[in-house]
């Protein structure tokens, strides 16, 4: 049984829904150049420096029953997850982010963005 998606909570995951219930097959060459595009145009309205949308760097990888979209830095993980880093720089040499008593970490070698909450002013 799958999940019920919620619109509104992320809105590049709502572009990137809106772009599948077209029928387009998000993972094929010639659709991440447009994706790309659509991402950084809205990237540019919440970046504090917008010539951080060089870092933008991401994947779409497709089996029989989903899309996976991957980001290939911290700083796009982030921002597929919604959040937006001012001090790109600091997050980019520390690959690490720190909000809201939650810290996100980036594992590198398989690309996933990890969160976990910081209990007492420790990790």
């Amino acid at each position: 049984m799958g999940n019920k998606y919620v619109w509104g909570i992320k809105e590049i995951q709502d572009m990137l829904m809106q772009v599948l219930m077209t029928d387009a097959d998000i993972s094929r060459k010639e659709m991440k150049a447009s994706i790309n595009e659509i991402i950084s145009q809205y990237l540019q309205y919440y970046l504090k420096n917008d010539r951080d949308i060089v870092y933008l760097d991401f994947n779409i990888r497709k089996n029989d029953t989903y899309y996976k979209v991957v980001g290939n830095n911290i700083l796009t993980a982030l921002w597929l997850s919604g959040l937006f880093p001012a001090d790109t720089k600091v997050v980019l040499e520390k690959n690490e982010y720190v909000i809201d008593k939650i810290k996100f970490t980036y594992n590198t070698k398989t690309k996933i963005l990890k969160s976990e909450i910081i209990k007492n002013g420790k990790n």
